[in-house]
């Protein structure tokens, strides 16, 4: 606030600087030029960087109140005979009335804020749930294992390889194809020589798990159906001579087995089972019967059992 006066330091000074400090306001107080004008003291204000400016001027038997209101860009001129100066309190009130209806203008012309945009609640979409994947399922198998042929009839034991594979057309269901591979022979000794016989075995079918591949024990009843290819190498003693033979035979054969798990595709397993094959391979030297193999023939295994899934 700049208060530009003719006397600094005359009463009425005092206590207009004393009533604009109540406002809140910080006057500055300076002497006027006496070629003030209405129109410099709105430029005096502006230059000097004041919200407002008040001059007081004594005129011709009368005393001026000049404001220039930087906030609405007015200035406002009051006239008070000089009899009123003698009381000063009168000509302050005057001026410092005329100073606060210019700001009270100002404020009304000010527009008023706008008020904050209304809080809406955004109601979201409850998130879509996350896709139930089907769980994985076993659809192949492959068993490796050491394998016995067993059939009485004057022959021993035959060392096999046994190798399954199957697929999964149901859960509890396992098609499957299973080969036996000899991995070595089984002898027959007699006084006209010696013999060495192998057997290869193949067949086709079905394996049915009662309580499913995922648990940790799975019994299990299969039926197969094939051929059994029998093949002896004979060595003869003199006066006989040795010969090669073989058989192919249909062969049929029921298992029962139990496989454990050890991880999600990986386990063991053991398997049994008994068939037969037609017709019956029958060993002769010099023809003389020596043993028979085929009826019936029963298998034992335990390796491997390894599960792949979707």
């Amino acid at each position: 606030m700049l208060l530009l006066v003719d006397d600094p330091q005359s009463p009425v000074t005092a206590r207009l600087k004393a009533e604009l400090t109540g406002l809140g306001l910080v006057p500055v107080v300076e002497r006027a030029s006496p070629q003030s004008s209405p129109t410099s003291l709105d430029e005096e204000a502006a230059r000097r960087g004041a919200a407002a400016a008040i001059r007081l001027r004594r005129s011709d038997r009368a005393l001026e109140i000049w404001i220039a209101d930087q906030v609405t860009g007015k200035t406002s001129l009051r006239k008070l005979s000089l009899d009123a100066e003698h009381d000063s309190a009168l000509t302050v009130t005057k001026a410092v009335e005329l100073l606060r209806a210019s700001l009270l203008e100002a404020r009304i012309e000010e527009p008023p804020p706008e008020p904050p945009p209304p809080l809406v609640a955004k109601v979201l979409p409850p998130p879509k749930p996350a896709p139930v994947l089907p769980p994985s399922r076993v659809v192949a198998s492959l068993d490796l294992a050491p394998a016995l042929l067993l059939s009485p009839g004057g022959l021993g034991p035959a060392l096999t390889l046994g190798l399954r594979g199957g697929y999964f057309p149901k859960d509890y269901l396992e098609l499957q194809g299973s080969l036996w591979v000899p991995t070595g022979s089984v002898a027959l000794v007699a006084r006209e020589g010696r013999s060495a016989q192998r057997f290869l075995l193949g067949t086709i079918g079905g394996r049915g798990h009662f309580i499913g591949t995922d648990r940790a024990v799975d019994p299990t009843l299969g039926v197969g159906i094939g051929v059994a290819w029998t093949h002896g190498d004979g060595a003869a003693t003199a006066p006989y001579r040795g010969d090669t033979a073989g058989l192919v035979s249909l062969f049929a054969i029921a298992e029962a087995g139990l496989g454990v798990r050890l991880t999600s595709t990986l386990g063991l397993r053991a398997d049994g089972g008994c068939g037969a094959a037609f017709p019956r391979p029958v060993f002769k030297f010099a023809g003389r019967e020596i043993g028979r193999w085929g009826l019936p023939v029963c298998t034992t295994s335990l390796g491997l059992h390894i599960t792949f899934r979707d």
